[in-house]
């Protein structure tokens, strides 16, 4: 249903030429947004992610490079126009890119294990998530925020909006059996949020988002 793609970033990549062949088949504003980042870490991320979506579908669909036409959603967001029927998405954080590619609507978010959660980052959630993370002390506490977090973004990324809409309107609820699923009276009729997170990528909490035909809770 999903596949997702991880590695550490190449460095060379934004001063290569296969850096500047990955560029040339993004879209206009993709393209734009990647040559004007002064990190070069966070050049390196994005592109390494293109190049996995690359990789896989050139094994998967026989697709190159030159076969993909890519078009930006409504807010921005890029899309496979070419080959039809395949969404994508990348993140990357820390040293890690990341791309899921799936036949559903897909997000994917990725964060450094890096920083304690703060009480400030309480304005990002909604009151249900809150409540849950107050019941767990410190260390977990900062784990199961990350666990959230990487959801929330996922889900957001999956609706193709991102951060122009305020995380705190939604809450990701976490069952009996530790399993998560989003809680949106705004989400879109006729499709289920199917959730996965990932915790075998060093260092990282990841997470994937799908948006699946039908009713019922995700996954």
């Amino acid at each position: 249903m999903v596949r997702i793609l991880y590695s550490p970033a190449d460095s060379s990549l934004p001063d290569s030429r296969r850096g500047e062949d990955i560029l040339s088949h993004l879209p206009g504003a993709t393209r734009t947004r990647i040559r004007a980042l002064r990190n070069k870490g966070d050049a390196s991320r994005s592109l390494t992610a293109y190049s996995l979506l690359f990789q896989f579908l050139s094994a998967s669909f026989d697709a190159s490079p030159k076969d993909l036409v890519f078009v930006e959603g409504p807010h921005g967001k890029p899309e496979l126009k070419t080959p039809d029927g395949i969404c994508f998405n990348c993140a990357h954080s820390g040293k890690w890119a990341l791309c899921a590619v799936s036949r559903y609507p897909v997000g994917v978010d990725i964060e450094e294990i890096s920083f304690p959660f703060d009480d400030s980052l309480y304005a990002y959630l909604h009151p249900t998530e809150i409540e849950y993370l107050d019941g767990f002390p410190g260390d977990l506490r900062d784990e199961k925020f990350l666990d959230i977090w990487t959801t929330k973004e996922a889900y957001l990324k999956a609706l193709g909006c991102g951060l122009l809409r305020d995380p705190a309107s939604f809450a990701i609820v976490c069952s009996g059996q530790g399993k998560l699923r989003v809680e949106d009276s705004c989400s879109p009729p006729g499709i289920t949020p199917r959730l996965m997170q990932k915790h075998d990528i060093p260092g990282c909490a990841a997470a994937a988002c799908l948006l699946v035909p039908g009713s019922g809770r995700g996954l």
